[in-house]
């Protein structure tokens, strides 16, 4: 017979309940407006004439994101072909990127390679980066998307996304590089679906063929390249694995993974790897159809995102190991239908945007 000491059984339960209790823990953010800039002057052939007595706002046309470096707002505008760079709260861009510009605005040209600017990402050491498609304003990019890409993009910039890009890296308000999948004199992304950038490092999650990969650059040459990803589950033939998402953590990556079924397309699982270009690491698996990954954090773990009734978002906080720790929560006041995409920079800080009397606004959760 083992008999067990009462005061260790009360001790372990209450480091269970303490355990319990910080991982359901929910730590509410409010969102602080970080920029306001006029729709119009931000996207002026866009919004022209889009009031209630004209039509509706094209917001297909607005990107869902912004470059944010310091005080300065990096706003792409594909249907001119431009990005315009607003100081914080201005009404009119301090300067204009792009291959030419429209003679009504007013604004230092910085020129760059003829193409459609659209996703645009900044970091904490002065650079901006660009991603230039190689389309013209006319031309219309093939409208079938293949299964496996319909249901997981999320296209930063609009329809030219399909198109082949270069990046081109802004700082001190000059062009230091321009540059493709290789490098400076590589080939152009055959497609970009996301970036990242931190500490003079830029991280591009992009296609090439069927595959998709991971590169990081500094300075316009690549230094690392993850690609081929695999798992080697026994019962893995038996699903299409869809990469959702690689997102860096330092010197790994965070990849989320989708198992959908080969008829249907549809989701049966949902996984989360840790990876350094060998074989990848099981983390989670997702088992609540909401939750979503949305970003990996800096300490090598990642955060996943539920809505839970519409307005209301909440972030789910994990460990590197998997390990569920707790909760941030974010409440959209006013109109919901204002607000647009939320994300998660490499630092683990929490931005959003919305469309909100007549103005593009951007604002950090804290």
């Amino acid at each position: 017979m083992i008999r067990r000491n009462p005061a260790f059984i009360a001790i372990a339960l209450s480091g269970m309940i303490l355990i319990s209790c910080a991982r359901f823990r929910v730590q509410e953010l409010k969102p602080a407006r970080s920029f306001a800039i006029p729709l119009s002057a931000a996207f002026p052939s866009i919004t022209k004439g889009a009031d209630e007595y004209t039509r509706p706002l094209n917001l297909a046309g607005i990107p869902l994101s912004a470059g944010i470096l310091g005080n300065r707002i990096f706003l792409s505008d594909p249907s001119s072909g431009v990005v315009r760079v607003f100081k914080r709260n201005s009404d009119k861009p301090e300067f204009i990127i792009g291959d030419k510009m429209d003679k009504s605005e007013e604004a230092e040209l910085i020129k760059v390679r003829a193409g459609i600017p659209c996703e645009v990402v900044s970091d904490d050491d002065e650079n901006a980066f660009i991603a230039v498609h190689e389309a013209a304003l006319d031309e219309k990019p093939e409208p079938e998307v293949p299964p496996e890409n319909r249901f997981t993009d999320k296209p930063p910039g609009g329809q030219f996304t399909t198109t082949p890009a270069r990046i081109v890296q802004i700082k001190d308000d000059a062009v230091i590089a321009q540059f493709g999948r290789e490098g400076r004199e590589g080939p152009p992304f055959e497609r970009i679906l996301r970036m990242h950038a931190f500490e003079n490092t830029l991280y591009v999650f992009h296609s090439i063929a069927d595959a998709k990969a991971l590169s990081v650059f500094q300075n316009g040459k690549r230094i690392r390249h993850l690609e081929s990803f695999a798992i080697k589950d026994q019962d893995i033939t038996k699903y299409f694995v869809d990469i959702e998402d690689i997102f860096p953590a330092g010197q790994t990556a965070i990849v989320s993974v989708a198992l959908r079924n080969k008829n249907t397309f549809a989701p049966e699982q949902r996984r989360i790897y840790s990876w350094e270009g060998g074989d990848p690491r099981l983390l989670y698996t997702i088992d609540e159809e909401g939750d979503q990954f949305i970003a990996a954090r800096p300490d090598g773990g990642f955060t996943l995102a539920n809505s839970e009734d519409g307005n209301r978002l909440l972030l789910k906080i994990y460990s590197p190991s998997g390990e569920y720790l707790n909760n941030r929560l974010l409440v959209f006041p006013d109109f919901r239908n204002s607000w647009r995409e939320v994300s998660l920079d490499m630092t683990g800080r929490v931005f959003s945007n919305r469309i909100f009397q007549g103005k593009f606004e951007v604002y950090e959760w804290k």
